[in-house]
């Protein structure tokens, strides 16, 4: 349930259901007059249309609940409820159907491909970093503002499937902490800048280039608080037939341990995302968390033999080297007022003081908890954290961290993600992941049992633990409430 702090009274509206049919869909219209008396309002069961008396000013909030055995589908729950504090005398409203969601849901982008082939070498309960590397010398480069460039590899086509496109980006802006400690290099394709005052479209310029990297650098110790440090250390393989081994990120990454955020038109799709508002905004790929021998990738064979298909060869090939997420330039410049407002659609791109939409600010939070996640749990722990449980995390980041990072509501997971769920909770689980377009209900299912879970067993603390321990999936939750609460679920 979602809980209010205004100063002003708080009105729970509950609706109870006795059994649905067809019946319900013809119910009557109920009148309610709030005294101050009582702050709970219950709604008849065959109540369709609600007048409500005596609200002027106040906040009003709806909580279904369902007295039945029986599953309820969704076009017999009110959901649209009016909730603002400018509410006229008398209000009414009638609903049978969740409302449609308003602006952007976020899908991410999560490639799938198996890990490479090779010898097994001794298993353990936490990967250790090898610190008799063949290379103990740092290869980190200095970097200057508006001159240097970096050749990225990241797809560009529509399908998202050509790794080994690359981006030629040039450093845009440097994020640092208050210390004056360098935190991340925002890198922004040179097909997707602008030199204009203005940033627009699918162009950012360096005005928003800068407020990424310094949003970034201001709240990235918050959620290494929050989820654990993201990792230092790659997977390195010497060649065709060697071990994995776990070596320091430093040795082979010219960026160092610095987090790098690649800004570009991810899947070339602006022209199709300026008419519909829709498209990826970011992605985390865990290939640029290996380093790969040069001989690796000498012959068809070889390859074949390591990755098993040449996707998979071309994938880890494609490798960054280094600490990397990537953001959707047009959706750095996404102006929600404007798209709700349902202006001309030229303005929905034309930010507010070229400041980055608060959809970009969650993506790159959200994207990093993905980074965070693959260190704690397949680096340091060798297991695998399932889509729905490393969705779910992320989506619970945006959700824990959103006032600190000064997100407006409208771009919160529980804005965005929970009208889906209460339409279509009743045919997916929490751990259902569904593909193409309909992940958008597995990201909603998942959001909602995240939210319920940290809000019964221990808010961020749980978090922190679920992020940090060593188990994935349902194995790390039952072990984080045990550790938190010391309830066994």
């Amino acid at each position: 349930m979602r809980k209010f702090s205004y100063t002003l009274c708080v009105f729970f509206l509950a609706l109870a259901f006795w059994g649905c049919n067809s019946d319900w869909l013809n119910g009557k219209t109920q009148s309610v007059t709030f005294d101050g008396s009582s702050y709970f309002l219950p709604v008849d069961s065959d109540t369709t249309t609600l007048v409500l008396s005596g609200v002027k000013g106040h906040d009003l909030s709806c909580v279904v609940v369902n007295t039945s055995t029986d599953a309820i589908s969704s076009r017999y729950i009110v959901t649209d409820v009016i909730e603002r504090s400018s509410l006229s005398e008398e209000e009414s409203f009638s609903e049978t159907q969740a409302p449609e969601q308003e602006g952007i849901v976020r899908i991410d982008y999560n490639p799938q491909y198996p890990e490479p082939n090779l010898p097994e070498s001794a298993s353990r309960s936490a990967q250790e970093v090898n610190a008799n590397t063949s290379s103990n010398t740092p290869v980190e480069k200095t970097f200057t503002v508006g001159k240097s460039t970096k050749t990225f590899y990241a797809p560009t086509d529509e399908n998202l499937s050509n790794w080994t496109t690359p981006i030629n980006c040039t450093l845009r802006a440097v994020g640092t902490d208050d210390s004056g400690e360098t935190i991340c290099y925002v890198w922004v394709h040179n097909d997707a800048y602008t030199d204009s005052a203005i940033s627009s479209e699918s162009k950012i310029n360096t005005d928003m280039a800068e407020k990424l990297a310094t949003t970034f650098a201001k709240h990235k110790k918050e959620e290494t608080a929050l989820m654990g440090k993201e990792s230092d250390s790659v997977f390195y393989i010497a060649g065709p037939n060697s071990k994995k081994t776990v070596e320091p990120m430093e040795n082979y990454s010219e960026t160092g341990t610095k987090v790098n955020i690649v800004v570009y038109d991810i899947g070339g799709d602006f022209e199709k995302t300026k008419e519909s508002a829709s498209g990826t905004l970011g992605f985390f790929s865990s290939k640029d968390y290996w380093i790969f021998d040069e001989s690796c990738f000498t012959s068809k064979s070889v390859r074949y033999d390591i990755f098993g298909d040449e996707d998979t060869a071309s994938y880890y090939e494609s490798s960054n080297r280094g600490k990397v997420f990537y953001c959707d330039s047009a959706f750095c410049n996404y102006n929600s007022d404007a798209f709700k407002k349902s202006q001309i659609k030229d303005t929905w791109w034309v930010p507010k003081d070229n400041s980055p939409s608060g959809d970009m600010v969650s993506t790159m939070f959200h994207e990093f908890q993905h980074m965070i996640c693959y260190g704690n749990k397949k680096i340091k722990n060798s297991v695998t954290a399932s889509t729905w449980s490393n969705e779910m995390m992320s989506m619970l980041v945006e959700d824990v961290l959103r006032e600190k990072l000064e997100v407006d509501t409208s771009s919160a997971p529980s804005e965005t993600r929970l009208p889906d769920f209460n339409k279509n909770y009743f045919w997916l689980g929490a751990d259902t992941w569904l593909s193409g377009e309909d992940a958008v209900y597995s990201y909603s299912s998942a959001y909602a049992f995240g939210a319920w879970l940290v809000r019964n067993y221990g808010g961020a603390e749980l978090l922190h633990e679920m992020s940090v321990n060593e188990y994935a999936d349902w194995e790390s939750i039952v072990a984080a409430v045990k550790t938190v609460t010391g309830f066994d679920v």
